[in-house]
C-alpha cells in the first residue's frame, strides 16, 4: 500500500466514525431522559428548600419517556429502606407554587415498595395537559406523626415533553 492510499484509507475511517456516531444515535427513544434522584427537595415550582439538605443511602433513579401526550416515569429503588412503601410523585412544569402534593390535581401518584434488600421499581403515568413543557420526579418515604418525610429525592432536572 502507497503512503497516499494509507492516509486516504485512514481519513475514510475517521470520517465514517463520527457518521456511525450519529446514526446510532437516535437509537434512543426520542423524549427519553435517564436522571439519578438526589437527596434534594423543590417546591412545587421547582424552587430549591435549602433548609432541608439530607444525604440518604438509597440510590433511586427515573427514565422518562414521553410520546407529547403521556409522560411515563419508571422509578428503580437501589439501597432505600427495608419493607418500605415510597410516594411517587411526577409533577408537571410549569407548576404553581402551590399544590404537589399526592392527590392534588395534575399531579401523577404512585408508590415505589421495597422489599427485604431495600430495592424496588414503580412506574407513574401521567397526561400531558396543554401547556406542559416538562416533568420533574418526587419519591418521598412518610415518616409516621411527622409532616417532613423521613427520606425524600428529586430529579435534578425537568425533563422536557
Amino acid at each position: 500500500m502507497s503512503k497516499l492510499s494509507g492516509t486516504f484509507a485512514t481519513l475514510a475511517v475517521c470520517a465514517a466514525l463520527p457518521a456511525a456516531t450519529m446514526v446510532a444515535a437516535p437509537a434512543q427513544a426520542a423524549g427519553t431522559h435517564r436522571m439519578t434522584l438526589m437527596s434534594r427537595a423543590y417546591t412545587c415550582d421547582r424552587q430549591p428548600i435549602n433548609y432541608m439538605k439530607f444525604r440518604f443511602p438509597a440510590v433511586p433513579t427515573a427514565e422518562i419517556t414521553s410520546d407529547g401526550h403521556t409522560a411515563v416515569a419508571r422509578i428503580d429503588m437501589l439501597d432505600g429502606a427495608r419493607n418500605a412503601q415510597y410516594t411517587v410523585r411526577v409533577i408537571p412544569a410549569p407548576h404553581a407554587a402551590l399544590g404537589c402534593l399526592p392527590g392534588d390535581p395534575s399531579i401523577a401518584t404512585g408508590a415505589l415498595s421495597t422489599d427485604g434488600f431495600g430495592n424496588g421499581s414503580s412506574t407513574v403515568q401521567l397526561s400531558v395537559a396543554p401547556g406542559t413543557t416538562g416533568v420533574w420526579v418526587a419519591v418521598d418515604l412518610p415518616q409516621p406523626h411527622s409532616q417532613s418525610p423521613a427520606e425524600f429525592y428529586s430529579s435534578d432536572f425537568v425533563a422536557a415533553v
